[in-house]
């Protein structure tokens, strides 16, 4: 599934923590938070986001 990146979504990944300092994970993250889905990622910062907690498999 394709999504946009909306207004909103942007806002969110600047509004991250800064664990990240790679942009595209961070609209990747906020995706995840935006439509409230889940995300399966080997990297190891995702883990520090408590935003993604019960979302990271």
């Amino acid at each position: 599934m394709l999504l946009p990146i909306t207004p909103q979504i942007a806002g969110m990944a600047v509004d991250l923590p800064e664990h990240h300092s790679d942009p595209q994970d961070r609209i990747i993250i906020a995706t995840v938070l935006a439509h409230e889905g889940q995300l399966m990622s080997a990297d190891r910062k995702f883990p520090l986001y408590e935003e993604l907690a019960r979302r990271l498999l």
